[in-house]
């Protein structure tokens, strides 16, 4: 059907079409597959060797390494060579803090002030509100919702972002100026104790909250007057992954994790 559907549009294949409206073309796409293969598979087949091997090392049989068990190895790996474990780490990681580290990132990358909006109204005690403002003008660029903790049966499990709105100058009020975006942030991490100390992050959760802010910001620094494509609506598509790998990458950053980690107990830097 995909080729059928090409042809009647006049492209030889669906690729041809579905390249139409990206950044890259199906040539460069093609090269950059061939020249991933060739770098990575080696040292993909290397690890799964080593996987293997461990793993028959801790059950004492042969071990055939299917998908769903490679996390689980992956992790008793990590464990045995560098001493690290989940439990080890998440301690260090206060959602508070992360937060805190990942707004002053947001502000050295991209020049914006991110201040909580107090006393708004909001469907649950724990979402907070926040608005986007420029450093150096103050102007107001836009807002959001950080729903960041779980509540099971109630929310959606998962990091991820949903629009809301998008900026616009049609859509805005004469005194006010454009429509601004706005956004809501979802998170999934685990709520403070009834002790009151804050809630606490593994490195995966943290590496996830930077990647959904990074979708965020796609629409809250968004100044494309034009309503209909502004936002992630006129971006293309190879383009609107950027901004979230762009932070995900800063959450592995060294600077970065020594500026997020604090001990919820001794308040210590993670160690080197």
């Amino acid at each position: 059907l995909r080729i059928q559907k090409a042809n009647i549009l006049k492209y030889p294949t669906f690729a041809d079409m579905a390249f139409v409206d990206k950044m890259a073309t199906k040539k460069q796409v093609y090269a950059f597959l061939r020249r991933l293969r060739r770098e990575s598979l080696p040292l993909a087949r290397k690890e799964v060797q080593e996987l293997r091997a461990f793993a028959r090392e801790r059950s004492g049989k042969e071990a055939t390494i299917d998908h769903f068990d490679a996390a689980f190895w992956r992790e008793r790996l990590l464990e045995d060579r560098f001493g690290l474990r989940e439990d080890y780490i998440r301690p260090f990681f206060q959602f508070p803090v992360v937060l805190e580290a990942l707004f002053a990132l947001v502000h050295k990358l991209f020049g914006v002030d991110i201040k909580p909006e107090i006393g708004h109204q909001v469907w649950d005690e724990h979402v907070q509100t926040f608005r986007v403002r420029d450093s150096e003008t103050g102007a107001m660029l836009g807002a959001f919702f950080l729903d960041a903790y779980r509540r099971r049966g109630k929310k959606k499990q998962g990091f991820w972002v949903q629009r809301i709105y998008d900026y616009s100058v049609a859509l805005g009020v004469p005194r006010e100026g454009p429509r601004l975006p706005a956004v809501h942030v979802v998170g999934d991490v685990q709520p403070p104790g009834a002790d009151g100390k804050p809630a606490v992050m593994s490195m995966e959760q943290v590496a996830k909250l930077f990647h959904t802010f990074g979708g965020a910001l796609r629409n809250l620094l968004c100044n494309q007057e034009e309503g209909l494509v502004s936002g992630t609506k006129g971006m293309e598509p190879d383009f609107q992954p950027l901004t979230p790998h762009l932070l995900e990458r800063f959450a592995w950053d060294e600077h970065t994790i020594r500026s997020m980690s604090r001990h919820v107990q001794t308040g210590a830097v993670l160690p080197e």
